[in-house]
């Protein structure tokens, strides 16, 4: 319950953070480092108080824990980063759920258009674009591997000559829209028949983006 409660002091503190300072990262991180990074070495003190019996299920939840500590502070470097991973999380949902489907890919050329088309899609949702006609303006497009880094940066999600395609919603909510487009896209668009201009995209947009796009 202990481990819990400190937690739980973090959540509070965060919402704190959330509802004052929501652009202003710096106060943020100031806010953090005073608040509740004091917290956080609590926490890994009293954790290293801990001495579970091995193998049991506390002893695998405590060396969980101990090996993420390299990583779990580095959030208070920089007030713009996220306190937890919920939002990637609540993206990757959807995907996940279709992974039963993977399993009818015949060859691997298919399976690496499926994450194409995923990339593309999630890319879309993540800018807030109508998926169906984002993919439909690219294949319109029809870029090859003749196009130069600049006419492709122009197809990108994040190119101004695209965000005339946004999603104009008052919720702007992509999870009761992306399951339509996305089968719309696939079906209507056939993307099968243009593996180039796609890939093309797609390498253009990992090479520039390295930190923001993933390919698995």
């Amino acid at each position: 319950m202990q481990g819990i409660q400190y937690c739980d002091r973090l959540f509070r503190l965060e919402d704190y953070v959330n509802s004052h300072y929501p652009s202003n990262y710096e106060k943020c991180k100031q806010y953090r480092l005073k608040k509740e990074k004091p917290i956080l070495e609590a926490f890994w003190s009293w954790l290293n108080q801990l001495a579970p019996v091995r193998n049991t299920r506390l002893d695998k939840a405590v060396t969980y824990v101990k090996n993420q500590w390299p990583c779990a502070e580095t959030y208070l470097e920089d007030g713009r980063c996220s306190f937890t991973n919920n939002l990637s999380e609540n993206a990757i949902r959807p995907f996940t759920v279709g992974r039963k489907n993977w399993l009818f890919c015949d060859t691997v050329a298919g399976a690496e258009a499926s994450s194409v088309v995923y990339t593309l899609v999630e890319m879309a949702k993540t800018h807030g674009l109508n998926i169906y006609d984002y993919l439909q303006f690219g294949l319109d497009s029809r870029p090859d591997e003749t196009w130069t880094d600049e006419q492709l940066a122009a197809l990108a999600p994040w190119s101004e000559n695209v965000q005339h395609l946004k999603i104009v919603c008052e919720t702007h909510c992509p999870c009761k829209r992306d399951s339509v487009f996305f089968g719309r896209s696939l079906t209507a668009l056939r993307l099968n028949a243009y593996p180039q201009h796609i890939l093309s995209l797609i390498h253009h947009m990992k090479t520039q983006h390295k930190s923001s796009l993933e390919i698995k």
